[in-house]
């Protein structure tokens, strides 16, 4: 676990993993190594709010044009 301290990630985004990570999600990453290797990515998709049943704020899955939406 030492190596998640490193990449200094925001509080809110580890709490929005490990939500994921609670989920019916088929898409998980199985392994600690695999997970750690692709950790941006990981956080990249909980901050999106695309993932199913985190975050789904827009109806359909659409993306709005507005960047504050996403502030």
């Amino acid at each position: 676990m030492k190596e998640v301290f490193n990449f200094n990630t925001p509080e809110e985004d580890l709490v929005a993993l490990e939500a994921r990570y609670q989920s019916n999600d088929p898409y998980l990453r199985r392994e600690l190594m695999t997970l750690l290797n692709n950790w941006n990515g990981e956080i990249d998709k909980v901050r999106s709010g695309l993932l199913p049943g985190i975050g789904e704020s827009r109806a359909g899955g659409t993306l709005s044009a507005d960047l504050n939406d996403y502030l």
